[in-house]
Formats: structure tokens, C-alpha cells, sequence
């Protein structure tokens, strides 16, 4: 049921001689599915009225069958281009030739509610009034309001939608077609998918982008194009047209080579950061030769700050060195999965690049002590966050040097390192309640090590212990005392765990997350 709900002010009346009589106008305000459609009509009364005028959905699906050309009285009603307020004026003049005097003998009172006003309302008002109504949303329903928002709320909803959805309200209409291509739009490209051919996209889209400014798109700052088939064709035409591209993410792209890479570093010379995890063809990072024949030995540098190469087979000790020598403001580095890496490349890296604040080197089962010891002393004054997961070769060694060197550490990875109670409790010791984050999961850490954390770490908000073969309840109510800030508390595939240390920490933890796989814990 739809409601059609009329308001009306009381006005003195006057003589009906009087040149400057006038007829009440009312306002009828019609929500048909969250859509206002304001009416007048006019009618002359002397009382306050305020009823409802209730349809039915059938007679709604009989509006929407209502032709273009003709209504159910025989006008014809307005097509998309035609004047609404004709109509609505023609409609109170119908109304108001046939109901004159219709309230005087009909004898509508002022209701106190809108339900006595319906069954006080005398029916042929009634139904003049639901043609007025009839006719007019008839016409709104064959002229949208959509096709009439302004061109700031089209880019406003289309900035909701990703490139290839706006790719598609263009070919709606002119209007959503200059809306579409606004700039601002174009700022964050996002193209994701297998079948894009990359290369093509971009080679479009930068042609159109560039339609003001000729061969150089000046809106794009960043671009996604993972698991496209882009190829270094592709970069070499991003690198030529988005001169202010500050974000580049490619992951999975098989057919980006060096060459590619090469390109877009030295062309996008504002660029921040640069994501190619997964590209098994990228073995470094360099300004092409073209790019540094004409510049000078200190300005043959790289601006990138923030690069992953995960998972990126190629990359060796060669290639690393080369990307530390221009990438020298490196502050977040990725080499998950890097299976050829080992310490002298990362000691190349630590050593060229001491702004480094991220680091992670996991499934590097080259990497070892002399490696990391090397990298806590050259960046004892930055490293923040350190990832060193399932590297077997790593010890407690590692672990009393970062303890020695890196007091900034907030947040430590050494799941599935060969790691004791030893070191765990020197580095606990050390950084004491600055620690945030720590994965000792599938190590030989025991509750020695736990309690020694519970002790000195009070702060710590994220803890894993899986598949940690040596933990009891011992350890977890040593920590449930103390770590009242947990937050995250990973204790899956613990089989020495009972009930206690879940009652334990659920009561000093209350906002702690446990992630078990013990079914009495439920």
C-alpha cells in the first residue's frame, strides 16, 4: 500500500466578487520507492484538512501501464522533453472546473486524524484527485529523475565504481558520458582481472585521459593491473603518459621484465611505491640507460620507498645490490619467498639502505644469523617491524642481536625459526613493554619463555603461539595476569591447552580474540 498524504493551511474567506480571491493550493507529496514526486492541486476550502490518499500496488501497476500518449481521461501526457509544469497546471484546472463546490456539498470537515479524513472525503474528489495523480506519475515514471542529477552527484556515486563498471555508464547517455571522464575519477585506476588485455587498456584510457593535456595524463596517481596480461609494452606507455604516477601494483604479471621496470622507474620519477610480487621474470631495479647517460653519479637515484618483490624467483644477490645502490630511501622492503637470496645480498641491502623500517625476508631458507645480525646493527636506529618466518637457519643469535641493536622493534615474526627460551627471554628483557606484535609459533619455546614475556612484554597486543608443542596452562595464566591488552591470542594446534588458560584469559582479556582448534573450549 502507497501513501499520498495532502496538506492544507485554513485561509479567510473571501466574497466570491473579490478580483483578488484565489484558490487554497495544496501540496501533495507522493513516495513511491524512496522517489518524491511533489504535486499541486488546487481546491478552494475554508477548513484545515490533512488525509491520506491511499493506492493500492495494483493500481500502481496500472499507473505504469499507462501509455505515453494517452491517459486514462483522454489527455495525453508529456514525453521526456515536454514541460512538466504545463502539465501539472492543466491537471489543477481540470481539477479545480470539476470539483468547484464539490466541498461545500459534500460537507468535508477538519479531521483530527488522517484516517477520518479518508472516509469523510466524498469519492468523486477522490477520484479526480488519483487521476491528477494517476497522470503525473505516469509522466515521472517514463522521465526519470536519474537522467536529471547534477554532474557533481554523477562522479560522486561513480567514484563508488571501479574502472571497468565507469567504463560502462559512459555509453549510457551524453551526460554520463562527460561525468564519467571527469578527472577525478581517473586518480586510482583498478584494473583486476585475467581476461584485460593490460596493454590495451591502458593504451585507451591514457588517450582519453589525455584529451586536455596531449600525450600526458596528469590526473593518475596510482595504478592496480594484478593478474592482467600486461607486458612491458604496457609500462613503457604508463611510464610516458602518467609522469605523476605514485603507486604501481602488477602482481602476478608474468610478462613484465627487467626492461619494463627499468622504464617506469625512470620516467615516473615521483613514483612511492612499486608492487611486483609474483613476477617471475623481475630481477632488479635500475634507471635505464637512456634515463642515466645524461645525468650525474649523485642523481642516478631511485625515489621508490616502498617496493615488494615477494615471490620474484629471479631475484639474486646481484640483482638486490643493484636495487639497494638506487634505491637508497628504501623504507618498507618485501621479499617474501625469495628462495635465492642469502645473507650477502641482505647485507647489501642493510648496509645501502639504513632508513629501512619494514622488513621481511620469510621462506628465505638462505638467510641465517650472519644476515640478520648484520641488518639489527645497520639499522638499529629504524627497523620497526621484522619478518624472519621460517627461516630454520636462524637461532637465538638473531634474536640477542636484535636485542642488542634494534630497541624500536614493535612487532618480531619468527615462526618456525630454531629458536629457545633463550633468546625469547633476552629480547623480552630488552624491549620490555615496546614490544607489540611477536609470532613464536612452531618453535621450542616453552612457559619458561611465555612467563618471561608476561613479565617484561605487558603491553603486547598480538601473540601467536601455534603449533607450539612445549606451552601449558602454566604459561597462558602467566599471561592472562599480566597482558591485559591482548587482543589476539592464536593458540591452534596448542594440545597441552586446556579449559583453564580459555577461562583464564577471557576473564582478564575481554576483548581478546582466541583462535584454538580445542573443541571443549566452546
Amino acid at each position: 500500500m502507497l501513501k499520498f498524504v495532502v496538506n492544507g493551511k485554513n485561509r479567510q474567506k473571501r466574497s466570491p466578487s473579490t478580483s483578488s480571491d484565489k484558490p487554497k493550493v495544496c501540496t501533495l507529496q507522493a513516495h513511491i520507492d524512496a522517489v518524491s514526486l511533489p504535486i499541486e492541486l488546487s481546491r478552494e476550502s475554508d477548513n484545515d484538512t490533512e488525509f491520506e490518499l491511499l493506492i493500492t500496488r495494483d493500481e500502481i501497476r496500472d499507473i505504469t501501464q499507462v501509455g505515453v500518449e494517452k491517459c486514462d481521461d483522454g489527455r495525453k501526457t508529456p514525453s521526456q522533453d515536454s514541460d512538466i509544469e504545463s502539465f501539472k497546471s492543466e491537471a489543477d484546472k481540470s481539477d479545480e472546473k470539476e470539483c468547484k463546490g464539490a466541498d461545500s456539498s459534500s460537507g468535508i470537515a477538519s479531521a483530527s486524524s488522517p484516517d477520518e479524513a479518508v472516509t469523510e472525503r466524498p469519492s468523486r474528489w477522490r477520484h479526480q484527485t488519483s487521476d491528477v495523480v494517476r497522470n503525473y506519475v505516469a509522466s515521472q515514471l517514463y522521465c526519470s529523475p536519474v537522467y536529471h542529477l547534477p554532474d557533481f552527484l554523477l562522479v560522486k556515486i561513480f567514484s563508488y565504481l571501479d574502472a571497468h563498471e565507469i567504463s560502462k555508464c559512459a555509453s549510457v547517455s551524453r551526460a554520463w558520458y562527460s561525468a564519467a571522464w571527469d578527472p577525478s575519477l581517473w586518480r586510482h585506476i583498478s584494473l583486476k582481472h585475467n581476461d584485460i588485455d593490460a596493454d590495451y587498456a591502458i593504451k585507451a584510457l591514457t588517450k582519453r585521459l589525455s584529451y586536455d593535456t596531449p600525450t600526458i595524463c596528469v590526473s593518475v596517481e596510482s595504478l592496480d593491473l594484478s593478474n592482467t596480461r600486461l607486458s612491458d609494452n604496457g609500462l613503457r606507455i604508463i611510464g610516458r603518459r602518467c609522469p605523476e604516477l605514485r603507486s604501481l601494483v602488477i602482481r602476478k604479471c608474468s610478462a613484465v621484465t627487467n626492461v619494463g621496470i627499468c622504464e617506469i622507474v625512470s620516467r615516473c620519477v615521483n613514483l612511492n611505491q612499486l608492487d611486483a610480487s609474483g613476477c617471475p621474470n623481475v630481477s632488479c631495479l635500475c634507471l635505464s640507460p637512456s634515463a642515466s647517460a645524461h645525468l650525474p653519479a649523485h642523481a642516478k637515484r631511485v625515489y621508490v620507498r616502498n617496493l615488494d618483490l615477494s615471490e620474484c624467483s629471479a631475484l639474486e644477490d646481484t640483482g638486490l645490490h643493484l636495487i639497494a645502490s638506487y634505491c637508497n630511501q628504501l623504507q618498507y622492503v618485501y621479499l617474501r619467498k625469495c628462495i635465492r637470496i642469502t645473507d650477502i645480498g641482505l647485507q647489501y641491502l642493510a648496509s645501502l639502505c639504513s632508513n629501512i623500517k619494514e622488513l621481511s625476508v620469510s621462506d628465505c631458507p638462505s638467510i641465517g644469523d650472519a644476515g640478520i645480525c648484520q641488518t639489527a646493527e645497520r639499522l638499529q636506529s629504524s627497523l620497526r617491524y621484522l619478518s624472519i618466518a621460517k627461516c630454520e637457519n636462524i637461532t637465538d643469535t638473531s634474536l640477542i642481536s636484535l636485542a642488542k641493536y634494534c630497541k624500536r622493534l614493535r612487532y618480531l615474526n619468527a615462526r618456525s625459526c630454531a629458536i629457545t627460551d633463550r633468546g625469547l627471554s633476552v629480547l623480552c628483557r630488552s624491549l620490555g613493554p615496546r614490544l607489540k606484535s611477536l609470532d613464536v609459533g612452531k618453535t621450542a619455546v616453552s612457559d619458561l619463555g611465555v612467563c618471561c614475556l608476561a613479565e617484561n612484554c605487558t603491553q603486547v597486543r598480538k601473540l601467536s603461539l601455534k603449533s607450539s608443542k612445549t606451552v601449558t596452562d602454566q604459561g597462558i595464566v602467566s599471561l592472562a595476569k599480566t597482558c591485559v591488552y591482548l587482543h589476539h591470542l592464536n593458540i591452534h594446534d596448542c594440545h597441552l591447552l586446556t579449559w583453564r588458560s580459555y577461562r583464564a584469559i577471557k576473564r582478564s582479556c575481554k576483548r581478546c580474540v582466541i583462535e584454538h582448534s580445542n573443541p571443549t573450549f566452546f
